[in-house]
């Protein structure tokens, strides 16, 4: 019977059918496919003046964010004078919520120096010189206590570009402080070099003596003020007096704002 009617269809001109369950699929049996749904423009309708100043300075951050968004982008679309400022009226409400949190984050800082870091840095020169002053007496007097419980060790291999280098400035370190440095050859004293993991030169490791302790301090070539303070850290570090997370603080700096470890204000 479908296939008279397809016949049929074929001799008025008509080529297929709208498709159906029972429908064949073959040369003979063609299903039209429904027409395709034609996308059609969103209708927008322009936003409600915003809310009152009081309104807005009540509303929690991320409902004042997306509520500028919103008239943001309906004053780039309506490029009008009205809408222009009704966004801005929004951007004046979170431009006040922001300096009312600056603010208030001012007088709680006073009020609980606990958890103010910006004492921790100096603004003027005297300040600054203080402060350096201290950081330097604190590294070169734990170095000079340990010279004796510490020494260094500096890998290097011939052809090194950078060994001497690092060689120069460890020798400025041991005059400067009465540390030991010894300087191992990784090809002559592969053994050693296999010991500390040793496989890029030059490197500088801080060894404790008559213990198992070691830590490498610099890889590549370093500066001395570098290498002091990596000395200075590992040391304290090595004798449990750090954490990790600890570990690029000073003493002076312990149990202050600056200390990741030091309990805050309850």
């Amino acid at each position: 019977m479908k296939l008279l009617i397809t016949i049929g269809l074929l001799l008025t001109g008509v080529s297929a059918w709208a498709c159906d369950e029972d429908a064949k699929i073959g040369y003979w049996w063609y299903c039209e496919p429904p027409p395709a749904e034609t996308e059609t423009t969103p209708t927008r309708t322009d936003l409600p003046p915003p809310p009152s100043a009081d309104a807005l300075m009540q509303m929690h951050p991320d409902d004042l964010a997306a509520l500028q968004e919103r008239y943001l982008k309906q004053a780039v679309w309506r490029l009008e004078p009205q809408a222009v400022q009704e966004y801005y009226q929004v951007v004046d409400a979170a431009r006040k919520k922001s300096l009312a949190f600056t603010a208030v984050s001012d007088l709680v800082l006073l009020e609980n120096p606990d958890l103010n870091a910006w004492g921790q840095y100096q603004k003027t020169n005297p300040g600054r010189k203080a402060v350096t002053q201290q950081h330097n007496a604190q590294i070169n007097a734990l170095l000079r206590q340990q010279s004796d419980q510490f020494g260094l060790l500096l890998f290097t291999r011939p052809g090194c570009v950078f060994c001497q280098s690092q060689r120069v400035v460890l020798a400025a370190f041991a005059e400067r402080h009465g540390w030991p440095v010894k300087t191992i050859d990784v090809q002559k004293n592969p053994l050693m070099a296999a010991r500390f993991n040793i496989d890029y030169v030059p490197v500088t490791i801080l060894a404790q003596k008559d213990a198992e302790a070691w830590m490498p301090v610099a890889v590549g070539e370093a500066p001395l003020t570098s290498v002091e303070a990596s000395v200075y850290r590992a040391i304290r570090y090595l004798q449990g007096k750090t954490t990790p997370r600890q570990f690029l603080q000073l003493e002076y700096q312990d149990g202050s704002a600056m200390d990741p470890e030091a309990r805050g204000a309850r």
